[in-house]
């Protein structure tokens, strides 16, 4: 393994431009379907598996909310579309909602053209502005119907429904779309579906199981509920306990008294309701399922899903539409916990099982040998045919990259059930000796480790060779404070920070890594999932409030049509380049050696 970038890599990092990478590099910006569109139950759409989750079973979101309207885009792409153009984007990736198009999941139930001619005219206005679309088939929004009628990735029904729905996109998109993405984030679908249980359809441990594994994962996109459910104890029950002494000096003393208490209510309701939404998903019996199977099952599903739908585009579609098809998987760096041959192990393993995990099968034809070793019989087998078809399903990998975090060896408990956490033998956090991994963000899982990204992508060359890699997902949130005005909350200037430094180490990478491509999470804010509208990713502040959901640039939609309008030549940037205070950067550059 080559020398990966330790916490004193240092560079001088300065303001860097669109100029320094070369112009058959794209640019965008990335959304997903169900969590900006909207128009849930119009023009023909039918339920998917979020909406289900959302409607029925508030206490699975922070915030209790659903994406019904989520940011109204689909009454306001057209608008969306132009602040796209006027920003500088050159791409525009998004999801296409499977039910939107087949309401039933499969087209003999029904083909719903107004779905059709939304995302037709979507991608005729993209183009029309000089954006090249992007399209994921699958960004979680499985149709309902194929859940209930038999169990969605549990079964490999799936591979020939979704092949039909892949080939219908092909069909009617594919003259103009020239990147396709199959999936996106198999790895959080399958983890948090089928193991955590905490996001649709809710499958996996008992709260009992979830409280004796919990301390072997850290939170990633508001899902891991365990560790975070211990975590808001800890915050709030000091809040309170102060709530509550406030409260019995209010009913005893002056209105003056009472008046603070009311403030204190307006501080500490929204630390209650959070204790208690985490307090109802402990409580949640998710005992349905098998954590040390199920995972597994559905991802293996996902994979030939995601095999047969590239050899039909390959066998039908390439050559007379000339695009590219690919698969986005999300992945953080790990980094080792001690600098022992153990903890480095962990750092592999822990790769291996977020990424290898759908990496290796279409890169090598099966799945990393770590994960054979451990998981045994519970882990499906592909036939030789099935090999064949899998080993080589990429045009490109897409890589989703937010964070670092630490991993160390965490062997087995005695009795411990085998899970697919269980079964990496690791634990993650994001601190050392009390010290964050990188600077927080709106976001518990979420550290600002720039050279992550560098890391990352030495990795996945050096481990699985891929011949093209696209950047499919970077950013990071900010809490959604209602308290701040606009003025305010527009302001964020650890996002501009975040991305430019990412975008320098990406620069550095691309030296000795064919990437291609960078799209920023996201456009807009929007519903994050579990996490609902609490936090805000977004370059653009969406107001929730008004009734038009309007958009309102923040500081780093600024930055970006800066990145792109002020092209200086390759040197420019040594000439802009100061020191911008990350903990990253030190003046003289160390490296580690990375050595399973």
């Amino acid at each position: 393994m080559s020398k990966m970038l330790g916490p004193h890599s240092t560079e001088i990092i300065g303001t860097i431009r669109r100029g320094l990478f070369s112009s058959d590099f794209g640019f965008g910006s990335a959304t997903a379907a169900f969590q900006v569109e909207g128009a849930a139950t119009e023009f023909g759409k039918g339920p998917s598996i979020w909406d289900d989750w959302t409607c029925n079973r508030p206490d699975k979101v922070l915030d209790g909310s659903t994406g019904d309207v989520a940011i109204n885009h689909y009454y306001q792409h057209k608008d969306d579309v132009k602040l796209m153009k006027n920003i500088g984007l050159e791409a525009y990736r998004f999801s296409i909602s499977w039910p939107r198009i087949l309401p039933g999941g499969r087209i003999d139930a029904g083909i719903n053209r107004e779905g059709i001619k939304f995302y037709s005219d979507l991608i005729d206005l993209l183009l029309a502005q000089g954006i090249e679309p992007y399209v994921t088939l699958f960004h979680w929004d499985l149709p309902l119907a194929l859940e209930h009628e038999y169990g969605g990735f549990l079964s490999d029904k799936i591979v020939k429904d979704f092949t039909e729905f892949a080939e219908l996109c092909f069909w009617e998109f594919g003259d103009r779309v020239k990147n396709w993405i199959t999936f996106n984030e198999g790895w959080t679908y399958c983890n948090f579906g089928y193991m955590a249980g905490t996001f649709p359809p809710g499958r996996g441990m008992s709260s009992d199981e979830q409280r004796n594994s919990q301390y072997r994962c850290c939170d990633y996109k508001g899902a891991w509920i365990p560790r975070i459910f211990s975590e808001i104890d800890a915050v709030t029950e000091p809040y309170r306990a102060a709530h509550n002494i406030f409260r019995t000096h209010a009913n005893a003393v002056e209105e003056g008294i009472q008046r603070v208490c009311s403030e204190i209510d307006a501080v500490t309701e929204p630390f209650l309701g959070a204790h208690n939404l985490f307090r109802a998903h402990a409580n949640d019996n998710c005992s349905k399922g098998d954590p040390g199977t199920e995972p597994y099952l559905a991802a293996h599903n996902m994979l030939l899903a995601h095999a047969h739908a590239v050899d039909m585009y390959r066998k039908q579609f390439q050559l007379n539409q000339g695009g590219k098809i690919g698969i986005t998987n999300n992945c953080h760096f790990f980094e080792p916990l001690n600098e022992t041959d153990e903890d480095r192990a962990a750092c592999i393993r822990a790769l291996d099982w977020m990424l290898g995990w759908f990496v290796a099968p279409v890169t090598t034809g099966d799945y990393p040998p770590n994960m054979r070793k451990s998981v045994k019989e519970r882990l499906p087998t592909f036939s030789p045919e099935e090999t064949k078809l899998v080993k080589g399903s990429y045009d490109f990998l897409g890589l989703n990259y937010y964070t670092t975090w630490y991993a160390t060896n965490a062997p087995k408990q005695p009795g411990e059930k085998p899970t697919y956490l269980s079964d990496q033998e690791l634990t993650t956090q994001t601190e050392k000796n009390g010290v964050p991994i990188g600077e927080p963000t709106g976001s518990t899982w979420l550290f600002i480790v720039p050279r992550g990204i560098y890391n990352l992508l030495v990795y996945v060359k050096e481990t699985y060779h891929p011949h093209l890699i696209y950047i499919t997902e970077n950013g990071m949130a900010e809490v959604n404070n209602p308290n701040l005005t606009i003025s305010k909350a527009r302001m964020d200037p650890l996002r501009v920070r975040y991305y430019n430094e990412h975008l320098w180490y990406l620069w550095k990478a691309i030296a000795g890594v064919n990437v291609k491509a960078y799209f920023l999470w996201s456009f807009a804010d929007n519903f994050e999932w579990a996490e609902g509208y609490t936090s805000r990713f977004g370059i653009f502040y969406i107001d929730y409030k008004d009734g038009r959901y309007t958009r309102v640039p923040k500081t780093s939609a600024i930055w970006w049509k800066n990145f792109f309008t002020k092209i200086g030549p390759r040197g420019s940037l040594k000439r802009e380049a100061k020191h911008i205070g990350h903990g990253d950067l030190e003046k003289k550059p160390k490296v580690m050696t990375f050595t399973p």
